[in-house]
């Protein structure tokens, strides 16, 4: 599955860096690796000198991740500070003079900390230097590497918005919530500290005084009057229950940084970009919360959304441009790939100013194209991961494109909202968008992943041309094709037993 020669093992060892062998970074990238893996050698062997084999080969491991070319990995980072980072924060040693001599066993795990820690700046400093070079993805893909080596560098969680607390990186939202006393229940998400116990009882606070979770359900009967939960980054209004509601924001912000990952160059300009990176203001106020309505059941969905939909019987969930709100439901029917979808929409749409009919002048397979490959979005091991080759979206696009079907990517930019979905063939043009879009994030380990972002910028904000793809990709639109076609048609035996419902 993997590139074959030294950088298609370099990229195995470490995960998939935006970037071609054109690209300036390639060489200090492959330098920066190899010197790693001869330090990481090194510490192994006197790791063995000193009778620690578990710690030889942890350390002989550690860059041997089974990371798949054909994904993004975003990696899950710990909230509390590491011990040794925090030692080192308040000025602690290790020993001090008349106490014993310091174990073996600690003195390795300092040096691999220490090998880690100036890792992570090196990559901070490559990150800094690839956004200033115009490589945004790049150098996100740095920064996320930076933060894997050493989750405690200040500096590169600041760019994501985190900040010491009390010995943890948390958010604004985060810290504001704490400093009013309030704490994270896994099932009941921000409460009252002093509510804890109480809610974990079946009591719930309601209007200055206590209820039970039946009464308490029985006045959040209907979505007018449902709970409202709040996530850094969404507001949730349901009726279907506090714990189900707090599930979904928690899905919805994990969707929100992936999207943020992937698609800093779409909402961001280079100068915002670059001044973030280098710990300067420049990057917008964030906006309003993204608003959300999830419904107990299908029938209070259909109820409420039927005047202005008359099809949403056939829904499983919707992002509506005109409210700014996205809705779901809960019970059997629920479709966490359809959660991922609408709501990939309304980041897309509510990010920045935008055009309300965005597609209106083509290049529409983008909207959707971006949506359906972000259904894949799921865990793996400590990260968060889009992508797969073997996903069912990119399986149906393979299939359908070995069994004949391709619109020309030229052809297909030219249609707008419209013409792509009152398309004769409009279930195989959502699976070639899904196609392309993969190819457009992961094609030379993300190539175009940059284009990508200003396409859809494009597109969004209604100053879409035909000459968008060519112009930000630098290849002509038959050039693509061809490289498409050798991108879909790989690992062509896998398709062998595979099958798709219309």
């Amino acid at each position: 599955m993997f590139r074959r020669g030294v950088l298609g093992i370099l990229l195995l060892l470490w995960g998939n860096v935006a970037l071609c062998e054109e690209n300036p970074f390639l060489r200090q990238w492959k330098n920066f690796q190899e010197d790693y893996a001869e330090q990481l050698e090194e510490l192994a062997k006197w790791c063995e000198e000193n009778d620690l084999p578990e710690q030889a080969e942890k350390a002989r491991q550690y860059l041997q991740k089974p990371f798949d070319e054909d994904k993004v990995y975003v990696a899950i980072l710990p909230q509390q500070m590491n011990k040794m980072a925090l030692s080192k924060k308040k000025g602690k040693k290790s020993s001090k003079k008349g106490d014993e001599e310091t174990p073996a066993k600690t003195i390795g795990e300092q040096k691999f900390f220490k090998l880690r820690e100036k890792a992570s700046l090196y990559l901070l400093n490559q990150s800094r230097k690839a956004v200033r070079a115009g490589h945004i993805s790049l150098g996100f893909d740095f920064l996320m590497k930076a933060l894997e080596e050493n989750p405690d560098n200040e500096a590169a969680r600041k760019i994501l918005g985190y900040r010491k607390f009390r010995d943890q990186w948390l958010s604004d939202f985060e810290v504001s919530q704490i400093q009013a006393k309030k704490v994270y229940h896994e099932q009941f998400g921000w409460i009252p500290r002093a509510h804890v116990k109480r809610y974990e009882a079946g009591e719930r606070f309601f209007r200055g005084q206590w209820i039970s979770a039946e009464e308490d359900a029985e006045f959040h009967r209907s979505i007018e009057n449902g709970w409202v939960i709040e996530t850094a980054h969404y507001k949730i209004v349901t009726n279907h229950s506090i714990e189900e509601g707090v599930k979904l924001g928690e899905n919805l912000e994990k969707l929100y940084r992936v999207w943020k990952q992937l698609f800093l160059g779409y909402y961001a300009t280079p100068q915002q970009v670059v001044a973030l990176f280098e710990g300067k203001p420049g990057l917008a106020t964030p906006q309003a919360k993204h608003q959300v309505y999830f419904f107990r059941t299908r029938q209070d969905y259909n109820n409420h959304l039927r005047a202005k939909n008359p099809q949403i019987e056939m829904s499983l969930g919707l992002y509506s441009t005109g409210t700014k709100i996205a809705y779901f439901f809960g019970g059997e029917d629920y479709d966490i790939r359809t959660m991922f979808h609408e709501a990939t929409h309304q980041l897309f749409q509510e990010s920045r100013k935008t055009d309300l009919a965005a597609g209106r002048l083509g290049n529409f397979w983008t909207i959707e194209g971006i949506a359906v490959t972000m259904e894949s979005l799921h865990d793996e091991g400590n990260y968060h991961v889009v992508g797969g080759f073997d996903d069912e979206r990119m399986l149906a696009a393979r299939l359908r494109y070995r069994g004949g079907f391709y619109v020309p990517l030229e052809m297909l930019a030219l249609m707008d909202t419209r013409r792509f979905q009152y398309h004769p063939e409009v279930v195989a043009l959502y699976s070639q968008s899904a196609g392309l879009t993969h190819f457009f994030i992961f094609h030379e380990n993300g190539l175009y992943r940059d284009a990508l972002a200003q396409i859809l910028r494009d597109v969004y904000t209604g100053k879409n041309r035909i000459t968008s793809i060519p112009q930000y990709t630098g290849k002509t639109y038959r050039e693509l094709d061809e490289e498409f076609q050798t991108y879909i048609t790989r690992h062509a035996e896998a398709l062998k037993n595979w099958r798709f419902e219309e």
